[in-house]
């Protein structure tokens, strides 16, 4: 399920909740990761603002602050399982 940005709608159940906000926690984490990789004397804009050009000391306090986003992202408390995960045989009841 894609979503627009800041778009609301209802959720009828916890599974759906939780496999949305696993997706979304995994889709920043792997933008957030990639921005890392920005090479030296990239060109960026921020809003109507002239383009900064991230080199030295501007681009070691881009990675600084994509570094303390990813941290404090982390991992999510949880681990989502769907119904057709196989089952271990150490689950099933005798």
């Amino acid at each position: 399920m894609s979503t627009a940005p800041n778009e609301t709608f209802p959720i009828s159940d916890l599974d759906t909740m939780v496999s949305l906000l696993s997706s979304w926690h995994k889709k920043e984490v792997a933008t957030l990761e990639h921005m890392m990789t920005i090479p030296d004397g990239t060109e960026v804009c921020f809003g109507d603002e002239p383009p900064i050009v991230l080199t030295g000391d501007l681009l070691t306090g881009f990675q600084t602050g994509i570094s303390i986003s990813l941290l404090r992202l982390g991992e999510l408390p949880f681990i989502v399982e769907t119904d057709d995960a196989p089952v271990a045989e150490s689950d099933v009841a005798t």
